[in-house]
């Protein structure tokens, strides 16, 4: 199941990866939409789209992934920096 969710991360779109990064931050729909000049309505679709694309239900569980996903490739580029030296 999670490879799975990894290989479908990778087909998400720049916008929508964007998208998923302002909500892991804690951003609402509306403060997104301020922020990069979209509608309400285009935010929700978009958020849509990633939870189904990686199949998830909830904003909530998308940040848990996300920030795992993220932590898990900071890790990783830390052991390749240490394993190098």
């Amino acid at each position: 199941m999670i490879i799975t969710k990894l290989t479908k991360l990778t087909k998400l779109t720049n916008r929508e990866y964007e998208i998923l990064a302002y909500i892991a931050v804690g951003m609402s729909v509306k403060e997104i939409a301020d922020y990069t000049c979209r509608s309400i309505f285009t935010i929700r679709k978009t958020l849509e789209n990633v939870k189904l694309k990686l199949g998830f239900q909830k904003a909530t569980e998308l940040t848990a992934y996300f920030l795992c996903q993220h932590f898990r490739n900071e890790f990783l580029s830390a052991e390749l920096v240490m394993i190098n030296i």
